[in-house]
């Protein structure tokens, strides 16, 4: 049975099960989930402005396909 439950990927748009995100990163409290290691990075190069970012404009892209994923030869989404 498939979990109805998604997370969101901050920094490329992507929905995604929980246990399929690639790497999670907590910060004040609060669980982000992330497709690949490159997005936990850049999200963590600029906690606070990606946080602040995302209470204003969250990105919702659904089958949006991570450009550092297409780089790492891993071109289908999540």
């Amino acid at each position: 049975m498939t979990s109805l439950a998604r997370v969101f990927d901050p920094i490329c748009g992507m929905w995604l099960e929980p246990v399929r995100a690639a790497s999670t990163l907590i910060f004040m409290g609060q669980t982000y989930a992330f497709c690949c290691a490159e997005c936990r990075d850049l999200f963590a190069g600029a906690l606070e402005r990606q946080v602040a970012h995302l209470a204003h404009e969250p990105t919702q892209r659904a089958g949006y396909c991570c450009p550092h994923r297409r780089q790492s030869g891993k071109a289908e989404p999540r």
